[in-house]
C-alpha cells in the first residue's frame, strides 16, 4: 500500500522533506486530528496552466487495526459538502462493521469545500436556498475564471494527486450522491488504481439533470412501492391518483394557504408544482416515507382543500436543506453553485446570452414528450431550483465530457425503491456503463440506502468490501408500512377518547393529538439545531420553539418542560398550558396544567399528575391516561439517550443531492 499517513508523521528528528512525486502536487504540511494523521496536499487550480493559482486539499485518515486491504476513500454530496465535517465515526462503524478494522479510511474535502480552499460568496451565503439568480450572478462575477475549475473532473485529478502524494498503490472509493460522480470519473481516468467502487444513491450516468426528469418519473413508482398491499388505505384509497390530481391542479395555478411560524404568527404561503416535487423528494430523504408515515394522509388533505399540513411539511423539509444557518465550513454554497451551473445538464446552449435562456428552456421542455414529467407537467420542470440558480451564470463554452462506458471495475451500486432524489432507474442505467457491476435494490429505505439502509444493506456493503458474493436485493419488507390518516379537518373527524363520549371525548382526544404534534414538531427543531451547530450534546438543547399546525406554537426546554401557546392541531380546538418531566429518567411522572378553548371545543381545564389527566370539559368531568408515547422523538432525546441517536437522524443532511 506504500507509505501511509501514519508513517509520514513519524519522521525521525522532526525533519520533513517533501515526498517524491510529480510536479502536480506536494504535501505541504503534516498534522494530527484527534490523534489521527492528516495532511495538506497542494494542487494546481487549473492543470492546463491557463489560470494561475493553487488549491490546498485537506486529507484526514482513520487508521485501521490491521490494514490488510487498500484504504477506503469516503466521498459524499451534494457539491460543496465537506466530507471531513459530515462523515461520523459512529455511523461508519455501523455501516462497515468488522471491515473497518481492515481498511484505513481516508476523508478528503473536495476542492472549494471545508478546509480544502473553501470557496466563499457572501451574496449566495446571505440568500435563500438555494440562491437567487442575482446572487449567483454576483458569485460568478466575484470568482471570475476560477469558477470553471470546481468540477468532478478537477476533483478526480485531485484524488490522483493525493494518492500519489501518500504513496498509496490502489484505493477503494465510497461515493454517495455527488461523490458517486467524482468516483466514476476517477475510475474512468485511472481504472488501474481502483480496488473497487461502492456507489450509494448515485447521480445519473450523464450527470445532474437540472430538469429532474428521472425524479418526476419515479414519483408514481415510489408511492406505489410504499403503499403496496393496501398499507395506505387508512390514509387514502388512491395514493397515486391523489398526487396526480394535486400535481395537475398546482400545475395550472399555485395553491395558497395558511402556515404558522415558530412564534405562532399565521402567514399566507403558496406551493407550486416544483414545490410539491420537493416535498416528495425530501420525504424520501427525511424518512417521511417511513413506518407510520403521514405523507400520504396530508396529500389527501390537500386534495380535499386542507393545505395547512402540506405547507407545514414543505417548510419543514426546506429547513433541513441548504439553509443560511448551516455554516460555510460544512457546506459551501459557492462550490455548490459552481458545480451545479458548470456540470449540470441545462436546457440552453452553453455560453449563450442570459436574456435568451428562459425562452430557450421553454422551447427545450416543450419539445420533450408529453409524458416526460408525468404525473406533473412541463411547468413543474421550468420551476426547477437549478434553472433559477444558473440563469445568469456564465458557464464555460466547453461542456464536461459525457460519461462513456468504464473499463471493468469491481463495483456495487446501492439504491432504494423509495428514493425519488436518486431513483433506482438511474442506478441501473449507471450499472449498464460499468461492466460487471452489481446493483443492490434496497426496499423501504430513503436516501443513501447503503449508509442508512438497515442490516441487509450494511451486510451487503461489508461483504462487498471483503470480496464476498452479495445478492441483488435487500427486501426489508417483513410487513407493510402503515400510512396514518391526515390531520383532522374538523372535530367530528376525531374519535372520542375511550371512556368519554360526545364533544368532551373528542376534545380530550384532540388535546392528546395536539400535544403529540408538539412533541414531534419540537423534536424536528431539536434535530435541526443540532445540524446547524454540529453540537449533539443533549444537555445543550436549551429553549426550542415550533409552530402549531393551524394556530399557536410550542416550546420545550431540555429540563423536560413542554408548553403549548394557543396551539391548534384540530380546527377549532386551542390548547395552552405546560407539562413538565417529559423525557426525564427515574421516577418522575409527567405533571402539568392544560387549558382548552376554541369555538369547536368543549372548554375547560385539565391537570396532569401521575400520568393521569383529570378535569372538566364542557361541564363534564373527564379522566384518562396521558398516553403521549415513550417512542416520541423528544423522549428519544432524554438524558439517558446516546448522542448517536441524534447524530443518526442527521446522516443524510444537508440535502444529499
Amino acid at each position: 500500500m506504500g507509505v501511509r499517513l501514519a508513517a509520514l508523521l513519524a519522521v525521525v528528528g522532526g525533519a520533513l522533506a517533501f515526498l517524491a512525486m510529480d510536479a502536480a502536487a506536494a504535501v505541504t504540511k503534516l498534522c494530527q486530528n484527534f490523534g489521527e494523521p492528516c495532511a495538506l496536499v497542494t494542487v494546481p487550480l487549473d492543470r492546463t496552466g491557463a489560470v494561475p493559482g493553487t488549491v490546498r486539499l485537506r486529507v484526514e485518515q482513520m487508521t485501521a487495526d490491521d490494514p490488510s486491504r487498500p484504504p477506503l476513500l469516503m466521498l459524499g454530496g451534494p457539491p460543496g459538502w465537506s466530507a471531513i465535517e459530515n462523515f461520523g465515526g459512529e455511523m461508519l462503524a455501523e455501516m462497515l462493521g468488522n471491515e473497518r478494522s481492515s481498511r484505513d479510511l481516508i476523508f478528503m474535502d473536495l476542492r472549494g469545500t471545508g478546509r480544502s480552499g473553501l470557496l466563499r460568496c457572501p451574496a449566495l451565503e446571505r440568500s435563500r436556498y438555494p440562491g437567487t439568480a442575482t446572487a449567483a450572478a454576483r458569485c460568478a462575477s466575484s470568482l471570475g475564471a476560477r469558477r470553471g475549475f470546481y468540477t468532478a473532473q478537477d476533483s478526480a485529478e485531485d484524488i490522483e494527486a493525493v494518492r500519489q502524494a501518500l504513496g498509496i498503490d490502489r484505493i477503494a472509493i465510497y461515493g454517495a450522491s455527488y461523490g458517486s460522480q467524482v468516483a466514476v470519473v476517477y475510475a474512468r481516468r485511472h481504472p488501474g488504481r481502483v480496488d473497487r467502487l461502492l456507489l450509494d444513491s448515485p447521480y445519473p450516468a450523464g450527470g445532474f439533470d437540472s430538469l429532474y426528469r428521472s425524479s418526476f418519473e419515479s414519483v408514481p413508482r415510489a408511492i406505489h412501492s410504499f403503499c403496496r398491499r393496501g398499507s395506505c388505505r387508512r390514509a387514502t384509497p388512491t395514493p397515486v391518483a391523489d398526487v396526480a390530481r394535486l400535481a395537475r391542479r398546482i400545475e395550472r395555478h399555485p395553491m395558497r394557504g395558511i402556515v404558522v411560524d415558530s412564534v405562532g404568527r399565521r402567514r399566507v404561503a403558496r406551493i407550486g408544482a416544483f414545490g410539491l416535487l420537493n416535498v416528495l423528494r425530501r420525504g424520501s430523504e427525511l424518512s417521511f416515507w417511513g413506518r407510520d408515515s403521514a405523507l400520504p394522509g396530508l396529500l389527501r388533505n390537500a386534495v380535499r382543500g386542507d393545505l395547512a399540513p402540506l405547507l407545514r411539511i414543505k417548510r419543514l423539509a426546506r429547513t433541513f436543506g441548504i439553509t443560511r444557518a448551516i455554516p460555510t465550513r460544512i457546506f459551501s454554497r459557492a462550490a455548490y453553485a459552481a458545480s451545479r451551473c458548470e456540470e449540470s445538464q441545462l436546457p440552453w446552449p452553453r455560453g449563450g446570452g442570459f436574456e435568451l435562456r428562459p425562452a430557450q428552456a421553454v422551447t427545450f421542455v416543450n419539445a420533450l414528450p408529453s409524458s416526460a414529467f408525468e404525473p406533473f407537467g412541463p411547468r413543474a420542470a421550468l420551476q426547477s431550483d437549478v434553472l433559477a440558480l444558473c440563469r445568469h451564470w456564465p458557464t464555460a463554452p466547453q461542456a464536461p465530457k459525457s460519461l462513456e462506458p468504464l473499463s471493468p471495475v469491481t463495483t456495487l451500486i446501492v439504491a432504494s425503491d423509495l428514493d425519488i432524489n436518486a431513483p433506482l432507474s438511474d442506478a441501473r442505467a449507471l450499472g449498464r456503463l460499468i461492466p460487471g457491476s452489481r446493483v443492490l435494490s434496497v426496499s423501504d429505505q430513503g436516501a443513501w440506502a447503503g449508509w442508512s439502509g438497515g442490516r441487509c444493506a450494511a451486510r451487503a456493503v461489508r461483504q462487498f468490501l471483503a470480496g464476498g458474493v452479495i445478492s441483488d436485493a435487500c427486501d426489508t419488507r417483513q410487513r407493510p408500512e402503515f400510512a396514518i390518516p391526515g390531520p383532522p379537518m374538523t372535530l367530528s373527524d376525531v374519535d372520542s377518547d375511550p371512556g368519554t363520549s360526545g364533544r368532551p371525548g373528542r376534545t380530550l382526544a384532540a388535546v392528546r393529538l395536539t400535544l403529540l404534534d408538539g412533541i414531534a414538531s419540537l423534536g424536528f427543531r431539536v434535530v435541526q439545531r443540532a445540524i446547524e451547530t454540529r453540537d449533539f450534546r443533549l444537555g445543550k438543547i436549551g429553549l426550542v420553539k415550533a409552530a402549531g399546525l393551524r394556530r399557536g406554537s410550542y416550546s420545550f426546554v431540555d429540563s423536560g418542560r413542554l408548553a403549548a401557546h394557543g396551539a391548534s392541531y384540530v380546527p377549532g380546538v386551542r390548547v395552552s398550558g405546560w407539562i413538565a418531566n417529559l423525557g426525564r429518567t427515574g421516577d418522575l411522572e409527567p405533571r402539568g396544567v392544560i387549558r382548552v378553548a376554541g369555538p369547536a371545543a368543549a372548554r375547560g381545564t385539565l391537570t396532569v399528575a401521575g400520568g393521569v389527566t383529570r378535569g372538566t370539559l364542557g361541564g363534564h368531568k373527564v379522566s384518562t391516561r396521558l398516553r403521549l408515547g415513550r417512542e416520541s422523538i423528544l423522549f428519544s432525546f432524554g438524558a439517558s439517550a446516546p448522542s448517536s441517536r441524534l447524530a443518526r437522524l442527521t446522516r443524510v443532511l444537508p440535502d444529499p443531492r
